[in-house]
């Protein structure tokens, strides 16, 4: 057996390896990102309705032609972004699929009703007043959609991390779209931590 003791090279080559660590360590610490509270539903699509009125004629379809359907699956990823921006988005391509989502509020002006302890936001304005938005949420429950009535998503825990989801959207000119989603979590569910986080900047 030789030892590498005493030998220049092989403690040089150890010192490299240990700095590489280091800094493979330091740049994971640092590139963490500033929303570290996500969490990730894979939700089934329980079952889908497409209603359509044109001329007065009421047609009914089961989805979009190359589109999602029931039976399919679809991640949902909801968060806090540095304690301040709820976030709700689906790993959908909005230009391939009507199951998409992407929905982002601030919290700044959030208020609390104590009676059943659910928070929500005062109104967003967008320059678009149909994309004006609204946010709501429960220990075990959360709304997110548009105030004028375009739709939204509601979502409920009913077991452990759990949960189901519910989505409606109004589209112009009479077009409607729902569907019903049941959904597990594939990362530790991080809605108790947004929940209290929450909670403890509408308390303080």
């Amino acid at each position: 057996m030789v030892s590498d003791l005493g030998n220049p090279h092989s403690y040089l080559k150890q010192r490299s390896a240990g700095l590489t660590r280091l800094f493979m360590l330091l740049a994971a610490v640092f590139t963490l990102p500033a929303h570290a509270l996500e969490g990730t539903l894979n939700c089934e699509i329980q079952n889908q309705n497409l209603l359509e009125i044109n001329d007065g004629v009421g047609s009914q379809y089961k989805g979009y032609k190359n589109d999602l359907v029931a039976g399919d699956r679809v991640l949902f990823y909801y968060g806090l972004k540095d304690g301040q921006t709820f976030y709700f988005r689906s790993s959908e391509d909005p230009a391939k699929s009507e199951f998409w989502a992407d929905f982002e509020i601030g919290l700044a002006n959030a208020m609390l009703f104590s009676q059943n302890e659910v928070f929500i936001n005062g109104i967003e304005y967008n320059e678009d007043p149909f994309l004006s938005k609204q946010f709501a949420m429960s220990a075990d429950s959360f709304d997110i959609g548009f105030i004028f009535g375009e739709g939204g998503f509601k979502f409920k825990r009913y077991y452990k991390s759990d949960w189901m989801g519910a989505y409606t959207y109004i589209n112009s000119p009479f077009t409607i779209h729902s569907y019903t989603l049941d959904c597990r979590h594939i990362t530790d569910s991080a809605w108790r931590k947004i929940y209290s986080e929450v909670r403890t900047r509408l308390t303080k």
